[in-house]
């Protein structure tokens, strides 16, 4: 029976384990949260705000 049901364990495990940023090693629940964090906190904008002191 393990062999039927080795597809949908195979989606619940990957559900169950963190993403994590390629850029700073940060952990997330799922690839959404990523995508905001990406945005926000590599995207640059950050950086040049703290050099032009705005």
């Amino acid at each position: 029976m393990r062999l039927f049901n080795r597809k949908q364990d195979q989606e619940t495990e990957l559900k169950d384990k963190p993403v994590k940023c390629k850029d700073c090693g940060m952990q997330f629940e799922n690839k959404d949260r990523l995508k905001i964090h990406t945005k926000k906190a590599h995207s640059g904008r950050g950086e040049r705000k703290k050099k032009t002191g705005v």
